[in-house]
């Protein structure tokens, strides 16, 4: 499965020799698609709840209100963009022109959406000292993201969003060793643009 070659090739390019964080875990398993959420709600937690438990899990990205990449307190976001005019990579730099975070996009050949981002956070002395990659799933016509598949150092989770008919959205996220956390009024991504959020407002 591709997903699982594109972390085993980030493991080895990036993680190889760093006690820090060590090895990425194995891939996710991969459910067939469905119209319908396949996360099982079972305990639920609240929203606040969920927040917390999600920035416990990485502090790279959020998910609720909206998926946004973090961007370093203090930070200046540089944005290099590919011949289609779409975002490919942006590197965070602090004051001294420092590289201290960076986002890397690959886009799918048949549409040129979105297929994987991997974040990653540098130390001042050019190291990663955190990673995460995120594998986006759309809807049949390709409108919004309806799963995101997420993978840091030892762990894995998967998040699936979608829209009731009366225009309400639903998030479930399934983080390991906790119980499924259910979101509403999340606001759905199209996958059009990169949303940054600054790290004092997340």
């Amino acid at each position: 499965m591709r997903f699982t070659s594109f972390l085993g090739t980030l493991a080895a390019a990036t993680l190889a020799g760093l006690a820090l964080i060590g090895s990425l875990a194995s891939a996710l398993t991969v459910p067939p698609r469905s119209s319908t959420p396949s996360v099982l709600p079972q305990e639920l937690l609240p929203t606040s709840d969920g927040i917390t438990a999600l920035k416990e899990f990485s502090e790279l990205f959020i998910l609720d209100p909206s998926f946004a990449v973090v961007k370093p307190e203090g930070a200046n976001a540089l944005i290099k963009r590919n011949r289609r005019r779409k975002v490919k990579s942006i590197r965070f730099a602090n004051a001294d022109s420092v590289t201290v975070g960076s986002v890397l996009v690959e886009y799918r050949t048949d549409n040129h959406m979105p297929e994987y981002m991997t974040i990653k956070r540098h130390t001042l002395d050019g190291n990663v000292s955190d990673v995460a990659v995120i594998e986006f799933e759309y809807d049949e016509d390709y409108r919004v993201v309806e799963t995101f598949r997420l993978e840091v150092p030892r762990k894995s989770a998967i998040a699936e969003q979608y829209a009731h008919p009366n225009g309400s959205t639903t998030m479930l996220l399934n983080l390991p060793d906790m119980a499924t956390i259910e979101t509403h009024g999340v606001q759905l991504w199209d996958g059009r643009s990169i949303p940054i959020a600054s790290a004092s407002d997340v």
